[in-house]
């Protein structure tokens, strides 16, 4: 059976009901069909889709459902991570 990605507003759903529940929610580069990272480096990431969007990784988590859909709307597909409440 091939395996499907969660849509956009799959992730947005699942993270938000995290943040509603006091987890903390910050974006992940996430990572190609093929593979590759979709940071920068590409394939020449060593962590590739497993890594925080901005420089202060998850010192930017937030709950706010707002800043949560617009952070994973992005067009370049990202991913979330948590911490725990």
């Amino acid at each position: 059976m091939p395996v499907t990605q969660p849509s956009v507003t799959d992730r947005i759903r699942a993270a938000t009901w995290f943040a509603e529940h006091g987890f903390g929610v910050f974006s992940v580069w996430s990572a190609t069909p093929q593979g590759a990272c979709r940071c920068p480096k590409g394939r020449d990431c060593d962590n590739a889709g497993k890594h925080p969007i901005t420089p202060r990784g998850f010192h930017d988590a937030t709950t706010d459902a707002g800043q949560i859909t617009k952070l994973l709307s992005a067009g370049s597909e990202p991913n979330y991570g948590l911490v725990c409440p």
